[in-house]
């Protein structure tokens, strides 16, 4: 019995070292991802390995570091990391406009927690838990869609997590919402001539820039975080003599080249001498609708 007893006893201890080393392991990937550097040999050298293991205080504090972790509280620190760049997609930063979505799906969350009274473990995310959060959130009056947005919002800060090797749950991949199908309304070539076209009293005066803006989005087809910043500097001759503006998005950094169709494009650029009024999106999305 006492062989048997010892032999558990040296299990437990390799089994706790191997998780410390796939942390630590995890950690440093990480943090070249981070840095665009690349990942070798040397860089995954014991040495580091061990000097990494010695700075994981969870590792140190408890021998069950992973229920010691918070949803929220995670996520909060990871907003935080794709601001100031430590953490990224793919090797690309993250657009401020996902960093806000992250953000408002984090805080409507937190709303959650507070009325269940409880805050939430990597473990208690399954499916019990995303059957509840969801007829909390249809109960708010929440539409189908925004629903499966903060579903997938919370997907991926689990996934992250579990890349880091905070926790080793899986069941959130299981769960699944489906994405309800939307009439986007759009606007014929005629109503935006009525609005280009459109005069504005003077109380209303302020409200044409925004009105411009828009109508350069229409015109591009560009996101606005890509034509908010347009700059005279984009707009060039086709090698077969066409005008075109081209840009490099920032969501993909894909080159996309535009024709230049709209002759009210012209018109609104050179209006603001191709340096387009710069205003929130906040107020953008409030004005126009």
């Amino acid at each position: 019995m006492k062989g048997t007893i010892a032999e558990k006893e040296v299990y437990q201890t390799i089994n706790t070292q191997i998780k410390e080393i796939d942390l630590a392991v995890k950690q440093i990937v990480n943090e070249c991802e981070a840095k665009h550097c690349s990942i070798s040999s040397s860089i995954l050298s014991e040495e580091n390995i061990y000097k990494k293991i010695k700075h994981i205080e969870s590792f140190t504090e408890s021998p069950e570091p992973i229920k010691n972790h918070f949803l929220s509280k995670y996520w909060s620190s990871y907003i935080e990391r794709a601001k100031n760049g430590t953490a990224n997609h793919h090797g690309q930063p993250y657009e401020k406009s996902t960093i806000r979505g992250f953000k408002k799906c984090l805080n409507g969350f937190k709303e959650f927690e507070k009325e269940q009274h409880h805050q939430f473990t990597f473990d208690e995310v399954n499916k019990p838990f995303f059957e509840s959060y969801i007829g909390y959130l249809m109960n708010q009056g929440k539409k189908h869609n925004t629903i499966g947005e903060r579903v997938k919002a919370i997907k991926a800060v689990m996934n992250r997590a579990y890349e880091e090797g905070l926790h080793s749950n899986q069941s959130f991949r299981a769960f699944t919402i489906k994405e309800e199908e939307v009439d986007n309304t759009y606007l014929t070539e005629d109503e935006l001539e009525v609005l280009y076209n459109h005069k504005f009293n003077d109380a209303d005066e302020a409200k044409e820039k925004y009105r411009d803006l828009f109508l350069v989005g229409c015109y591009t087809g560009l996101r606005w975080d890509d034509y908010k910043s347009i700059r005279k500097e984009d707009f060039t001759i086709s090698p077969k003599g066409n005008p075109v503006l081209v840009v490099r998005t920032s969501k993909t950094g894909t080159r996309v080249v535009i024709p230049f169709i709209w002759k009210h494009l012209k018109d609104i650029l050179e209006k603001y001498n191709y340096n387009l009024p710069k205003v929130s999106e906040q107020k953008f999305n409030k004005y126009i609708k």
